[in-house]
């Protein structure tokens, strides 16, 4: 019993120290980019030494594929849980989760840049970035097999309607600069609609 509990200390201290490493990476690659930070500014800023760091992660490679990996799971539970899309008719519904993820978009959109940049850069990125695609469990997705099950939306594929989606929320946050930055959802929404709502439908 004491041997399994100091196993589980010991589980816990290893993910907290990963997790700072990454929230320090996080925080640099966002501020200065991959090229602009090394991982002596990483281990520095995190107070450890490198050899601890390359302990957790061998490169900056490494370290961004692990920021990925994060950010897409803890971005799919913030969707799932803050956001009451259930039992929603389609428009109320895609607004909703197009709202929640552009915010998140715009909160991260530093280190969005970045993980963009990387896709051109590393296939290990690239790679990571398609295999989310083919198996996108996201609430989006989610939400619009259920409206394309009941009849709502005319089938033309649920990953692929989230896919055309996120990129054009993606694309708008990105590329503007402007801090007072504000996009219409509702009007988005509307658009997407009218080439996916079915006219039979009587919802």
């Amino acid at each position: 019993m004491v041997r399994e509990m100091e196993n589980g200390a010991s589980s816990d201290r290893h993910e907290q120290r990963k997790n700072q490493l990454l929230d320090v990476a996080t925080r640099l690659f966002a501020k200065y980019g991959l090229e602009g930070t090394t991982t002596k500014d990483i281990a520095r800023e995190a107070k450890v030494s490198p050899g601890l760091l390359y302990h957790y992660y061998t490169s900056k490679e490494e370290l961004l594929l692990s920021i990925i990996n994060r950010f897409k799971e803890r971005s799919r539970e913030w969707q799932e849980n803050s956001v009451d899309y259930h039992n929603l008719e389609a428009r109320a519904g895609l607004i909703q989760l197009v709202n929640a993820f552009a915010a998140d978009v715009q909160r991260n959109r530093d280190i969005l840049h970045v993980i963009m940049k990387a896709a051109a850069t590393f296939p290990s990125v690239r790679e990571v970035l398609i295999k989310f695609k083919k198996a996108d469990d996201s609430p989006l997705v989610k939400f619009l097999k259920e409206k394309i099950a009941s009849g709502e939306l005319r089938d033309v594929g649920a990953t692929l309607l989230a896919h055309c989606l996120r990129h054009i929320v993606v694309m708008l946050v990105l590329s503007d600069f402007d801090d007072d930055f504000n996009l219409d959802i509702p009007a988005l929404v509307d658009i997407f609609l009218n080439g996916v709502h079915n006219p039979e439908s009587k919802r």
